[in-house]
């Protein structure tokens, strides 16, 4: 029985980590210099060098490396006017490139997601990456990706076997999501975590967040036109970014729980974390408790005899923050 009932929280439109229609260029700047995530990366790495023990050699890494970047889209780069800077003026250069690159870096994960569903990094050649922004880009001005998510923040009691939310009325016989939050957030730690017994007496997160996120239908309906129109590279370009950009869905709503304090205070090395309903022995059938309590049918999602999600570009389970050993 539930104690209370605490409303569900509805995103329309839910944010994703950086903006959609950034993602056709993004892939267009890769097409060309397929290394440019890791070029950036070791341009702040300079520029951070620089600043650290200056000197007109190691500023002058940073202009050339600085140049080589002009493939970024929109990048809107700084400038350094001087090739021994003083403190002030690399600091606000630093901070400045920084903030100019944020946004393309934002993508690396999810670009990293889309390449691993096209095959690795060796099959998303320049065309593909090109000919794939074009496609979202298509899809994009017609309006197919519609993100939306449902969020309810619920106490919890992580039990051996199971998990306790009493405010939802639920319950959810699983050990695997036992263990995988009784466990360490660091994947270095997790040595250490068996040698301890693998979690035993280590608590659960005292609040957790129910979710059930979708893209829309518009991508994968996109996606089965292009097969049936005999386009079969258009049809597994276009499906494999609509799962890339359900689990950027999934990536904002783990944000937006901790962001709006609904999992509760985390605490130093804390980390928000998901585990999808469907995953180790938390059964497809549990998603019938989970769509009793969020409804997700009030932002287009429902749910077919075999428990499966419709549209099928969506995800559902549980969100909660994840602490460090020590």
């Amino acid at each position: 029985m539930a104690e209370s009932v605490a409303p569900v929280l509805t995103l329309d439109p839910l944010d994703l980590e950086a903006s959609p229609e950034d993602l056709p260029g993004v892939l267009r700047a890769l097409a060309r210099r397929p290394a440019l995530f890791e070029e950036v990366e070791a341009l702040l790495g300079r520029a951070r060098a620089a600043l650290d023990a200056p000197s007109p050699s190691a500023w002058l890494a940073v202009m050339k490396a600085l140049e080589a970047l002009g493939r970024l889209p929109d990048p809107g780069l700084p400038v350094l006017s001087s090739p021994l800077p003083s403190r002030s003026q690399g600091e606000a250069f630093l901070g400045s490139l920084e903030k100019a690159v944020s946004r393309f870096l934002s993508w690396r994960y999810l670009v990293g997601e889309f390449r691993r569903r096209m095959g690795g990094r060796k099959a998303l050649t320049g065309r593909v990456l090109a000919e794939s922004a074009d496609l979202l880009e298509r899809a994009l001005g017609e309006g197919a990706l519609r993100p939306k998510a449902r969020l309810l923040s619920t106490s919890s009691r992580f039990e051996e076997d199971r998990v306790e939310l009493p405010e939802a009325g639920m319950v959810i016989p699983s050990r695997s999501l036992v263990r995988f939050f009784r466990g360490p957030a660091l994947a270095d730690e997790e040595a250490e975590f068996r040698e301890a017994g693998g979690g035993e007496g280590r608590e659960g997160p005292e609040r957790v967040v129910l979710f059930a996120a979708t893209i829309g239908p518009g991508m994968e309906e996109l996606a089965r036109a292009a097969f049936g129109r005999g386009e079969p590279f258009a049809g597994t370009v276009l499906d494999a970014l609509a799962s890339t950009l359900a689990e950027g869905a999934a990536r904002a709503v783990s944000r937006e729980a901790a962001r709006r304090g609904l999992l509760g205070p985390g605490g130093p090395g804390c980390v928000a974390r998901r585990y999808h309903s469907g995953y180790g022995d938390w059964g497809l059938p549990g998603q019938a408790d989970l769509f009793r309590v969020l409804e997700p049918g009030k932002i287009g999602i429902s749910l077919s005899e075999s428990f499966l999600m419709v549209p099928e570009k969506s995800v559902a389970g549980l969100a909660a923050w994840k602490r460090r050993l020590s």
